[in-house]
């Protein structure tokens, strides 16, 4: 499993697109969070 702040983190920037108007979609959000859960010890993505 992947942190809840990484989780926030992925939303906010799915936010973000859709208010741009980008829609991604979600298994690219999925591949992203499964990725991140790999480097969460070496980067903290909180703001």
């Amino acid at each position: 499993m992947y942190s809840s702040a990484f989780r926030r983190q992925l939303l906010s920037y799915q936010r973000e697109l859709k208010r741009l108007g980008i829609t991604v979609p979600q298994q690219v959000f999925r591949q992203a969070a499964e990725q991140g859960s790999r480097h969460q010890a070496l980067y903290s993505l909180d703001p």
